[in-house]
């Protein structure tokens, strides 16, 4: 089998580790600039820089932890698929020798 299914959903699973990434970063640069359009005035009542700072860092941090999740799972499952693709052909070629190995001691074995 190939596994063709399973190696597209870790590669979709890559790439939407890496969408999360990249839209954690762009909200932490909206949330610098203008807090108001993320977030209720609730929260920015004290619109001063350090709280848009913090508020920046969480919403980076965040989309950096759930993407590298992602990023993670998707590696790994590609990792597995390419380790038992390659475990495969070493078995197979094990069993070509070992049967060559057991047809030359057949012979060995007939000429005692």
């Amino acid at each position: 089998m190939k596994y063709r299914f399973t190696r597209l959903v870790a590669d979709i699973e890559v790439a939407v580790g890496v969408i999360l990434v990249v839209a954690g970063a762009a909200l932490a640069i909206v949330a610098i600039w203008k807090p108001s359009i993320l977030f209720s005035r609730l929260i920015l009542e004290r619109d001063s820089l350090e709280t848009r700072v913090l508020i920046a860092l969480i919403v980076f941090a965040i989309g950096v932890l759930v993407g590298a999740a992602f990023i993670v799972g998707g590696q790994l499952v590609q990792a597995f698929l390419d380790m038992r693709s390659r475990l495969a052909r070493i078995d197979r070629r094990t069993k070509g020798r070992g049967k060559s190995r057991n047809v030359a001691e057949e012979l060995r074995r007939r000429r005692l």
